[in-house]
Protein backbone atom coordinates (compact mmCIF):
# COMPACT_ATOMS: atom_id res chain seq x y z
CA UNK A 1 0.00 0.00 0.00
CA UNK A 2 1.17 3.57 -0.58
CA UNK A 3 2.77 5.43 2.29
CA UNK A 4 3.15 9.13 2.99
CA UNK A 5 4.90 11.73 5.08
CA UNK A 6 2.42 14.18 6.59
CA UNK A 7 3.90 17.62 7.18
CA UNK A 8 2.68 20.59 9.16
CA UNK A 9 3.17 23.91 7.36
CA UNK A 10 4.13 26.80 9.63
CA UNK A 11 7.59 26.46 11.23
CA UNK A 12 7.99 23.07 9.61
CA UNK A 13 8.18 24.09 5.95
CA UNK A 14 8.03 27.88 6.29
CA UNK A 15 9.30 30.19 9.00
CA UNK A 16 6.67 32.42 10.58
CA UNK A 17 6.06 34.12 13.92
CA UNK A 18 2.28 34.37 13.62
CA UNK A 19 -0.57 33.84 11.19
CA UNK A 20 0.73 33.71 7.64
CA UNK A 21 -1.72 35.15 5.10
CA UNK A 22 0.56 37.03 2.71
CA UNK A 23 2.36 35.11 -0.08
CA UNK A 24 5.10 37.77 -0.09
CA UNK A 25 6.12 36.68 3.43
CA UNK A 26 6.64 33.02 2.51
CA UNK A 27 10.19 31.94 3.35
CA UNK A 28 11.07 28.26 3.22
CA UNK A 29 13.17 26.88 6.06
CA UNK A 30 16.69 26.01 4.92
CA UNK A 31 16.95 22.44 3.68
CA UNK A 32 13.18 21.80 3.64
CA UNK A 33 12.87 21.62 -0.15
CA UNK A 34 15.79 19.20 -0.55
CA UNK A 35 14.46 17.03 2.28
CA UNK A 36 11.04 16.79 0.64
CA UNK A 37 12.56 15.93 -2.73
CA UNK A 38 14.58 13.14 -1.12
CA UNK A 39 11.52 11.72 0.66
CA UNK A 40 9.52 11.66 -2.56
CA UNK A 41 12.44 9.90 -4.22
CA UNK A 42 12.16 7.20 -1.54
CA UNK A 43 8.59 6.56 -2.65
CA UNK A 44 6.71 8.56 -0.01
CA UNK A 45 3.79 10.79 -0.89
CA UNK A 46 4.15 14.29 0.60
CA UNK A 47 0.93 15.57 2.15
CA UNK A 48 0.59 18.89 3.98
CA UNK A 49 -1.95 19.08 6.81
CA UNK A 50 -2.36 22.50 8.39
CA UNK A 51 -4.72 24.31 10.76
CA UNK A 52 -5.57 27.80 9.49
CA UNK A 53 -7.35 29.45 12.40
CA UNK A 54 -6.47 32.85 10.98
CA UNK A 55 -9.44 32.45 8.63
CA UNK A 56 -11.81 31.77 11.54
CA UNK A 57 -10.43 34.81 13.37
CA UNK A 58 -11.07 37.05 10.35
CA UNK A 59 -7.40 37.87 9.78
CA UNK A 60 -7.55 36.71 6.14
CA UNK A 61 -9.80 34.62 3.93
CA UNK A 62 -9.43 31.18 2.36
CA UNK A 63 -8.22 32.75 -0.88
CA UNK A 64 -5.21 34.08 1.04
CA UNK A 65 -4.50 30.61 2.46
CA UNK A 66 -4.57 29.14 -1.04
CA UNK A 67 -2.32 31.92 -2.34
CA UNK A 68 0.22 31.22 0.42
CA UNK A 69 0.08 27.49 -0.28
CA UNK A 70 0.57 28.10 -4.01
CA UNK A 71 3.65 30.23 -3.26
CA UNK A 72 5.05 27.48 -1.03
CA UNK A 73 4.57 24.97 -3.85
CA UNK A 74 6.25 27.35 -6.31
CA UNK A 75 9.29 27.91 -4.09
CA UNK A 76 9.66 24.18 -3.36
CA UNK A 77 9.73 23.43 -7.07
CA UNK A 78 12.10 26.31 -7.78
CA UNK A 79 14.60 25.40 -5.05
CA UNK A 80 14.83 21.62 -5.41
CA UNK A 81 12.19 20.39 -7.84
CA UNK A 82 10.22 19.26 -4.78
CA UNK A 83 6.47 18.70 -4.82
CA UNK A 84 3.49 18.31 -2.51
CA UNK A 85 1.00 15.65 -3.58
CA UNK A 86 -1.94 17.13 -1.69
CA UNK A 87 -2.64 19.98 0.73
CA UNK A 88 -5.38 19.71 3.36
CA UNK A 89 -6.18 22.72 5.55
CA UNK A 90 -8.79 23.42 8.20
CA UNK A 91 -10.13 27.00 8.52
CA UNK A 92 -12.45 26.18 11.45
CA UNK A 93 -11.98 27.07 15.11
CA UNK A 94 -14.31 26.48 18.09
CA UNK A 95 -13.91 30.13 19.17
CA UNK A 96 -14.02 31.66 15.69
CA UNK A 97 -14.85 35.32 15.25
CA UNK A 98 -16.75 34.50 12.05
CA UNK A 99 -19.90 32.42 12.75
CA UNK A 100 -19.56 30.28 9.61
CA UNK A 101 -16.21 28.97 10.85
CA UNK A 102 -17.17 28.51 14.52
CA UNK A 103 -16.94 24.74 14.83
CA UNK A 104 -14.69 22.13 16.40
CA UNK A 105 -14.27 20.34 13.11
CA UNK A 106 -12.92 16.80 12.67
CA UNK A 107 -10.15 18.21 10.48
CA UNK A 108 -8.74 20.53 13.12
CA UNK A 109 -5.61 19.06 14.72
CA UNK A 110 -5.18 17.46 17.25
CA UNK A 111 -8.18 15.60 15.81
CA UNK A 112 -7.01 13.31 13.01
CA UNK A 113 -9.61 14.13 10.34
CA UNK A 114 -7.17 15.43 7.72
CA UNK A 115 -4.96 12.35 8.04
CA UNK A 116 -7.98 10.06 7.82
CA UNK A 117 -9.23 11.87 4.73
CA UNK A 118 -5.82 11.50 3.08
CA UNK A 119 -5.72 7.82 4.00
CA UNK A 120 -9.09 7.35 2.27
CA UNK A 121 -8.09 9.42 -0.80
CA UNK A 122 -4.77 7.64 -1.34
CA UNK A 123 -5.47 4.20 0.23
CA UNK A 124 -2.56 4.75 2.63
CA UNK A 125 -1.11 2.24 5.06
CA UNK A 126 -0.96 4.64 8.01
CA UNK A 127 1.29 2.33 10.03
CA UNK A 128 3.92 2.96 7.34
CA UNK A 129 3.36 6.74 7.36
CA UNK A 130 5.04 9.57 9.28
CA UNK A 131 3.71 12.75 10.83
CA UNK A 132 6.26 15.58 11.15
CA UNK A 133 5.49 18.87 12.88
CA UNK A 134 6.57 21.34 15.53
CA UNK A 135 3.39 21.39 17.66
CA UNK A 136 1.93 18.91 20.18
CA UNK A 137 -1.25 18.86 18.06
CA UNK A 138 0.77 17.36 15.17
CA UNK A 139 2.07 14.54 17.34
CA UNK A 140 -1.36 13.89 18.85
CA UNK A 141 -3.03 13.70 15.42
CA UNK A 142 -0.34 11.39 14.05
CA UNK A 143 -0.41 9.08 17.05
CA UNK A 144 -4.22 8.87 16.89
CA UNK A 145 -4.07 7.11 13.51
CA UNK A 146 -0.98 4.98 14.20
CA UNK A 147 1.62 7.01 12.28
CA UNK A 148 5.17 7.25 13.49
CA UNK A 149 5.80 10.79 14.67
CA UNK A 150 8.69 13.25 14.66
CA UNK A 151 8.56 16.42 16.75
CA UNK A 152 10.65 19.30 15.47
CA UNK A 153 12.31 20.85 18.49
CA UNK A 154 15.38 23.06 18.81
CA UNK A 155 18.19 21.23 20.58
CA UNK A 156 18.55 24.13 23.03
CA UNK A 157 15.09 23.17 24.34
CA UNK A 158 14.99 19.36 24.21
CA UNK A 159 12.27 19.01 26.84
CA UNK A 160 8.83 17.91 25.66
CA UNK A 161 6.05 20.51 25.43
CA UNK A 162 3.79 20.54 28.52
CA UNK A 163 0.78 19.45 26.43
CA UNK A 164 2.50 16.18 25.53
CA UNK A 165 3.73 15.65 29.08
CA UNK A 166 0.22 16.16 30.40
CA UNK A 167 -1.21 13.69 27.88
CA UNK A 168 1.62 11.24 28.62
CA UNK A 169 2.29 11.17 24.89
CA UNK A 170 5.78 11.11 23.39
CA UNK A 171 6.88 11.38 19.77
CA UNK A 172 8.84 8.49 18.29
CA UNK A 173 11.71 10.86 17.46
CA UNK A 174 12.75 14.46 18.07
CA UNK A 175 14.66 16.37 15.37
CA UNK A 176 15.80 19.93 14.92
CA UNK A 177 14.72 20.51 11.31
CA UNK A 178 12.86 18.78 8.50
CA UNK A 179 16.23 17.85 6.98
CA UNK A 180 17.11 15.98 10.19
CA UNK A 181 13.68 14.34 10.16
CA UNK A 182 14.26 13.15 6.58
CA UNK A 183 17.52 11.48 7.68
CA UNK A 184 15.64 9.66 10.45
CA UNK A 185 13.00 8.45 7.97
CA UNK A 186 15.75 7.26 5.58
CA UNK A 187 17.43 5.37 8.42
CA UNK A 188 14.20 3.77 9.64
CA UNK A 189 12.72 3.06 6.21
CA UNK A 190 13.52 -0.66 6.08
CA UNK A 191 13.54 -1.49 9.78
CA UNK A 192 10.74 -3.68 11.19
CA UNK A 193 7.76 -1.75 12.55
CA UNK A 194 5.93 -2.78 15.71
CA UNK A 195 2.17 -3.27 15.25
CA UNK A 196 0.34 0.03 15.57
CA UNK A 197 -3.18 1.37 15.59
CA UNK A 198 -4.61 1.51 12.09
CA UNK A 199 -6.65 4.51 11.01
CA UNK A 200 -10.39 4.50 10.77
CA UNK A 201 -10.77 5.90 7.29
CA UNK A 202 -14.40 6.88 7.71
CA UNK A 203 -15.68 9.53 5.39
CA UNK A 204 -15.11 13.04 6.79
CA UNK A 205 -16.50 16.15 5.16
CA UNK A 206 -13.62 18.13 3.70
CA UNK A 207 -13.32 21.82 4.59
CA UNK A 208 -10.61 22.35 1.99
CA UNK A 209 -8.30 20.37 -0.25
CA UNK A 210 -5.68 21.93 -2.50
CA UNK A 211 -3.95 19.98 -5.27
CA UNK A 212 -0.28 20.56 -5.96
CA UNK A 213 0.61 22.30 -9.21
CA UNK A 214 3.83 20.34 -9.58
CA UNK A 215 4.42 16.63 -9.31
CA UNK A 216 7.94 15.87 -10.49
CA UNK A 217 10.68 14.92 -8.01
CA UNK A 218 14.30 15.86 -8.85
CA UNK A 219 17.12 13.44 -9.57
CA UNK A 220 18.70 12.10 -6.39
CA UNK A 221 22.30 11.96 -7.59
CA UNK A 222 23.61 14.35 -4.93
CA UNK A 223 21.78 12.56 -2.09
CA UNK A 224 23.04 9.18 -3.28
CA UNK A 225 26.62 10.45 -3.58
CA UNK A 226 26.57 12.00 -0.11
CA UNK A 227 25.09 8.86 1.43
CA UNK A 228 27.68 6.64 -0.25
CA UNK A 229 30.58 8.89 0.81
CA UNK A 230 29.36 9.08 4.40
CA UNK A 231 29.13 5.32 4.82
CA UNK A 232 32.47 4.77 3.09
CA UNK A 233 34.14 7.23 5.50
CA UNK A 234 32.59 5.55 8.52
CA UNK A 235 33.74 2.11 7.31
CA UNK A 236 37.28 3.34 6.69
CA UNK A 237 37.55 4.67 10.25
CA UNK A 238 36.35 1.43 11.85
CA UNK A 239 39.13 -0.97 12.93
CA UNK A 240 36.93 -4.06 13.11
CA UNK A 241 33.82 -3.59 10.92
CA UNK A 242 33.62 -3.06 7.17
CA UNK A 243 30.48 -1.77 5.47
CA UNK A 244 29.17 -3.88 2.55
CA UNK A 245 29.24 -2.56 -1.03
CA UNK A 246 26.42 -0.13 -1.77
CA UNK A 247 26.18 -0.52 -5.53
CA UNK A 248 23.12 -2.76 -5.38
CA UNK A 249 21.26 -0.47 -2.98
CA UNK A 250 22.18 2.67 -4.90
CA UNK A 251 21.00 1.11 -8.16
CA UNK A 252 17.65 0.28 -6.57
CA UNK A 253 17.48 3.77 -5.08
CA UNK A 254 17.94 5.35 -8.52
CA UNK A 255 15.34 3.01 -10.03
CA UNK A 256 12.79 4.06 -7.43
CA UNK A 257 13.40 7.75 -8.15
CA UNK A 258 13.13 7.15 -11.90
CA UNK A 259 9.86 5.29 -11.41
CA UNK A 260 8.38 8.19 -9.46
CA UNK A 261 9.45 10.70 -12.12
CA UNK A 262 8.12 8.61 -15.01
CA UNK A 263 4.66 8.42 -13.43
CA UNK A 264 4.18 12.18 -13.11
CA UNK A 265 2.11 14.24 -15.52
CA UNK A 266 2.88 17.63 -17.04
CA UNK A 267 4.39 19.48 -14.04
CA UNK A 268 2.66 22.74 -14.89
CA UNK A 269 -0.79 21.24 -15.45
CA UNK A 270 -3.50 21.36 -12.80
CA UNK A 271 -4.85 17.85 -12.30
CA UNK A 272 -7.87 16.48 -10.44
CA UNK A 273 -7.39 14.64 -7.13
CA UNK A 274 -5.64 11.35 -7.89
CA UNK A 275 -7.50 8.10 -7.62
CA UNK A 276 -6.16 5.47 -5.19
CA UNK A 277 -2.82 4.30 -6.49
CA UNK A 278 -1.98 0.65 -7.16
CA UNK A 279 0.31 -1.09 -4.75
CA UNK A 280 3.81 0.25 -5.17
CA UNK A 281 6.83 0.00 -2.96
CA UNK A 282 10.31 1.35 -3.41
CA UNK A 283 13.09 -1.27 -3.66
CA UNK A 284 14.89 -1.67 -0.35
CA UNK A 285 18.12 0.19 0.13
CA UNK A 286 19.51 -2.30 2.63
CA UNK A 287 22.13 -4.90 1.71
CA UNK A 288 21.58 -8.67 2.15
CA UNK A 289 20.23 -9.70 5.54
CA UNK A 290 23.54 -10.86 6.94
CA UNK A 291 25.04 -7.37 6.59
CA UNK A 292 22.06 -5.13 7.47
CA UNK A 293 23.04 -4.77 11.12
CA UNK A 294 26.56 -3.61 10.20
CA UNK A 295 25.29 -0.88 7.94
CA UNK A 296 22.65 0.27 10.42
CA UNK A 297 25.32 0.51 13.12
CA UNK A 298 27.50 2.70 10.90
CA UNK A 299 24.51 4.85 9.93
CA UNK A 300 23.65 5.36 13.60
CA UNK A 301 27.24 6.37 14.43
CA UNK A 302 27.43 8.79 11.52
CA UNK A 303 24.05 10.35 12.26
CA UNK A 304 24.93 10.76 15.95
CA UNK A 305 28.27 12.42 15.18
CA UNK A 306 26.65 14.83 12.74
CA UNK A 307 23.95 15.77 15.23
CA UNK A 308 26.62 16.45 17.87
CA UNK A 309 28.51 18.65 15.40
CA UNK A 310 25.37 20.61 14.56
CA UNK A 311 24.47 20.97 18.25
CA UNK A 312 27.89 22.42 19.10
CA UNK A 313 28.09 24.33 15.82
CA UNK A 314 31.18 22.38 14.74
CA UNK A 315 32.20 21.83 11.09
CA UNK A 316 32.14 18.29 9.79
CA UNK A 317 35.55 16.64 9.53
CA UNK A 318 37.25 16.18 6.16
CA UNK A 319 40.77 15.73 4.81
CA UNK A 320 40.59 19.22 3.32
CA UNK A 321 39.85 20.70 6.75
CA UNK A 322 42.79 18.83 8.29
CA UNK A 323 45.19 20.09 5.60
CA UNK A 324 43.78 23.62 5.95
CA UNK A 325 44.42 23.58 9.71
CA UNK A 326 48.02 22.40 9.21
CA UNK A 327 48.63 25.02 6.52
CA UNK A 328 47.18 27.74 8.75
CA UNK A 329 49.66 26.87 11.50
CA UNK A 330 52.51 27.13 9.01
CA UNK A 331 51.18 30.54 7.91
CA UNK A 332 51.39 31.73 11.52
CA UNK A 333 54.95 30.41 11.74
CA UNK A 334 55.97 32.22 8.54
CA UNK A 335 54.48 35.47 9.84
CA UNK A 336 56.45 35.07 13.07
CA UNK A 337 59.66 34.52 11.07
CA UNK A 338 58.90 37.63 9.02
CA UNK A 339 58.51 39.66 12.22
CA UNK A 340 61.72 38.09 13.56
CA UNK A 341 63.69 39.14 10.48
CA UNK A 342 62.19 42.61 10.49
CA UNK A 343 63.20 43.15 14.12
CA UNK A 344 66.63 41.72 13.46
CA UNK A 345 67.14 44.08 10.54
CA UNK A 346 66.30 47.06 12.78
CA UNK A 347 68.36 45.67 15.70
CA UNK A 348 65.46 46.40 18.03
CA UNK A 349 65.82 43.50 20.46
CA UNK A 350 69.08 42.46 22.13
CA UNK A 351 67.90 38.85 21.91
CA UNK A 352 68.27 39.03 18.17
CA UNK A 353 72.02 38.98 17.55
CA UNK A 354 74.32 37.44 14.93
CA UNK A 355 75.33 34.67 17.31
CA UNK A 356 71.81 33.38 17.83
CA UNK A 357 71.42 29.99 16.11
CA UNK A 358 67.84 30.69 15.01
CA UNK A 359 68.89 33.99 13.46
CA UNK A 360 71.73 32.29 11.61
CA UNK A 361 69.40 29.61 10.21
CA UNK A 362 66.71 32.02 8.98
CA UNK A 363 67.60 35.66 8.53
CA UNK A 364 70.87 35.05 6.79
CA UNK A 365 69.05 33.03 4.13
CA UNK A 366 65.63 34.69 3.82
CA UNK A 367 64.40 38.18 4.67
CA UNK A 368 61.08 39.40 6.02
CA UNK A 369 59.61 39.98 2.55
CA UNK A 370 60.30 36.38 1.53
CA UNK A 371 58.54 35.04 4.63
CA UNK A 372 55.54 37.32 4.00
CA UNK A 373 55.24 36.11 0.40
CA UNK A 374 55.40 32.49 1.55
CA UNK A 375 52.71 33.18 4.17
CA UNK A 376 50.47 34.79 1.55
CA UNK A 377 50.80 31.83 -0.82
CA UNK A 378 49.94 29.38 1.97
CA UNK A 379 46.97 31.51 3.06
CA UNK A 380 45.54 31.29 -0.47
CA UNK A 381 45.94 27.51 -0.21
CA UNK A 382 44.05 27.53 3.11
CA UNK A 383 41.14 29.41 1.52
CA UNK A 384 41.08 26.95 -1.39
CA UNK A 385 40.97 23.98 1.00
CA UNK A 386 38.05 25.54 2.87
CA UNK A 387 36.17 25.90 -0.41
CA UNK A 388 36.89 22.26 -1.24
CA UNK A 389 35.50 21.25 2.16
CA UNK A 390 32.30 23.25 1.71
CA UNK A 391 31.76 22.12 -1.90
CA UNK A 392 33.06 18.55 -2.11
Amino acid sequence: MPRAVFLARDNTLVATEGYLGDPAEVKLITGAAAAMASLRGLGYLIIMVTNQGGVARGLFDEAAVQAVNAEIVRQLHQQAGAAIDRIYYCPFHPEAKLPQYRKDHEWRKPRPGMLQAAAKDFSLDLAQCWMVGDQPTDITAGAAVGCRTILLRHLDHPELPPALEKADLRPDFVARTLADAARIILREKNLPIAPRLRAKTSDVSAPAVMESAWAAAPPLESEISNFKSALASAAAESAFVAAPPLESGISNFKSAAAAVQSETANPLAQSPPPSPEPKRSAPPLASPAGRDSTRRTLEEILLHLRQLNRHHHLPEFSLAMLLAAMAQMIVVLFLALAAWDALAAQKISPVLNPHNWWYLSTSQRLDAISWLVAALVLQVLVVALHLVHRNP
